[in-house]
Parts: structure tokens; C-alpha cells; sequence
């Protein structure tokens, strides 16, 4: 089969995670992230740099600040729902209700956008 080289915008891809429950047991979950096609080049230049130290932030500055990174990749998702089972459309709001719930998703969604667009290898060996 050839390879067509028109490619949508955006793509699905799972993004993964854990979370420990009420009885100590570590739950893996799992939801659909919409991504945003990146070029090379581009996707380069995605790699977050930032230097601040974390301990001189508010904490919703660095919630804010996530949702601003993530958002420049990550531009819906399928799977999510709120606490009574109904489907939670993707909006900064609810971004940043997701990162604050659980503290470390802002790394799955970003490791598995990395591992998606670069077919699972370190960013720096693009």
C-alpha cells in the first residue's frame, strides 16, 4: 500500500496513566488524546524549557502554566467523564479540573504525545 503524504491535523493516540484508590490499589486508566500534528521542525522546538524554580510559584501558576503547555499540543480527548458518568468535553476549565485532580497527568498526556509523534523515542534524538 502507498504511503499518502496529505496527513490529517490532528490524530487519537491513549494517553495512560495511575491513580491509587480508596483501598491503596494502584488503578491504571486510560483515555483517547486528540493531538495536534506537528512538523519536524516544530515539534523540536516543543520540548518545554522552562527554568523557573517551582518552589517560588503559586501553585495555580504553575496549574496555568501547564494548561498553556499541554494546550499547545492536546486539543481534545474521548473517554473522560465527570462524576456521574457523563462525557466531559475538552475545554481549558476542564484541563485544568483534570490537572488538579490528579497530580500527575500533566506527564502522561505529555509523554504520550512525545511517544506518538516521535514513534516512541526521546526527544532528543529527532
Amino acid at each position: 500500500m502507498a504511503f499518502k503524504l496529505n496527513v490529517s491535523t490532528t490524530y487519537k493516540w491513549p494517553i495512560k496513566f495511575a491513580i491509587v484508590n480508596e483501598a491503596g490499589v494502584q488503578e491504571t486508566h486510560e483515555f483517547k488524546g486528540v493531538f495536534k500534528r506537528y512538523s519536524r521542525e516544530d515539534l523540536i522546538t516543543l520540548n518545554r524549557t522552562d527554568d523557573t524554580d517551582l518552589s517560588q510559584r503559586a501553585p495555580a501558576d504553575i496549574i496555568a502554566a501547564d494548561v498553556e503547555y499541554l494546550g499547545k499540543f492536546l486539543v481534545g480527548w474521548e473517554g473522560v467523564t465527570d462524576e456521574d458518568g457523563k462525557d466531559l468535553s475538552y475545554c481549558t476549565g476542564n484541563l485544568t479540573k483534570l490537572l488538579v485532580a490528579i497530580p500527575n497527568i500533566n506527564s502522561s498526556i505529555s509523554n504520550a504525545f512525545f511517544e506518538s509523534a516521535t514513534g516512541g523515542k526521546a526527544l532528543k534524538n529527532l
